[in-house]
């Protein structure tokens, strides 16, 4: 069982190396030119300001966390002609 679904803030070191609950995978992390790595806009979206990234939390992930959309490879489409 993953550590969210058990309610921690933090991943264990077995999501970690999944590699999909980082901040540079999340919707809400926005590069900014006075932070390292960068800040995490979901509080903007849930009425509070904007927070910096930690450099202990970039890599890892937290809670909150909701992957980027991206556009899928011609490889990754499947369907009929």
């Amino acid at each position: 069982m993953s550590s969210i679904t058990r309610g921690n803030k933090y991943p264990d070191s077995k999501d970690r190396l999944k590699g999909s609950n980082n901040c540079w995978d999340c919707r809400f992390q926005q590069n900014d030119e006075s932070t390292l790595f960068g800040v995490c806009t979901w509080f903007a979206h849930n009425g509070r300001n904007n927070k910096d990234i930690p450099h202990h939390i970039i890599n890892i992930g937290c809670k909150f966390h909701v992957p980027k959309l991206r556009a899928l490879l011609p490889t990754e489409v499947r369907g009929s002609v």
